[in-house]
């Protein structure tokens, strides 16, 4: 019985610790694909109907493999959006990820009819700089750092304004915003959503951000 008792017990810590470990590296990093309706304010009602996909937190790296994230490339391919926005975290633990995440994460960017656009994340500034944004810069995502570009798409002009990360980079929303006119439809994009009342007066429609990996905050 005590045997019996002590088998069970070991039973019930390795079950706990693989439930811990899938909770800690792999749920969090698992590839989903959602469709969400974004109502646009009236003044900018001409751009209804476009089409965005973001894609965010893709954690290339010891624990999530670039042919992880290939569904959601083909799953881009398939709708061919108009733009494709990305909201950081492309790698996580070593630029050397760059090499297999920048081909998939590429693809993804391809897709899009009038172009993609990115900002950087935590990981992958504690990854450098430097390192990150030149491959992802070759696979034709372009990255703004406090800055913003204007978007001729067939249903008008959209501004995408990227902000750089907020916990390692250096934020200032004054230089993102400078070009972006008081009438002019924006859309901005900051990894970390936690200081969205900072950038709200600024006046974009939309906040895209990453960070939290969906189901750590509710």
């Amino acid at each position: 019985m005590r045997g019996s008792l002590a088998w069970w017990i070991a039973a019930g810590l390795v079950v706990g610790m693989v439930m811990a470990w899938r909770a800690r590296f792999v749920s969090p990093y698992r590839a989903q694909v959602k469709q969400v309706v974004v109502r646009v304010p009236r003044k900018h009602r001409n751009l209804a109907g476009l089409t965005i996909a973001f894609v965010t937190d893709t954690h290339v790296g010891p624990h999530v493999a670039a042919s992880d994230i290939e569904p959601v490339a083909r799953s881009l391919e398939a709708i061919e959006p108009d733009l494709v926005l990305f909201g950081g975290d492309y790698i996580c633990e070593s630029p050397r990820f760059m090499a297999s995440a920048a081909p998939v994460l590429g693809r993804m960017a391809a897709a899009a009819r009038f172009g993609a656009w990115g900002v950087m994340g935590n990981h992958d500034l504690s990854n450098i700089r430097e390192r990150v944004v030149p491959p992802l810069e070759a696979a034709g995502i372009r990255i703004l750092t406090n800055g913003a570009v204007c978007v001729d798409t067939d249903r008008g002009a959209l501004w995408i304004v990227g902000i750089d990360d907020g916990l390692l980079g250096e934020v200032d929303l004054d230089a993102a915003f400078s070009n972006v006119p008081p009438d002019g439809a924006a859309i901005c994009l900051w990894h970390e959503g936690d200081r969205i009342e900072e950038s709200a007066p600024y006046g974009a429609f939309l906040q895209l951000s990453g960070h939290s990996h969906g189901g750590q905050v509710r």
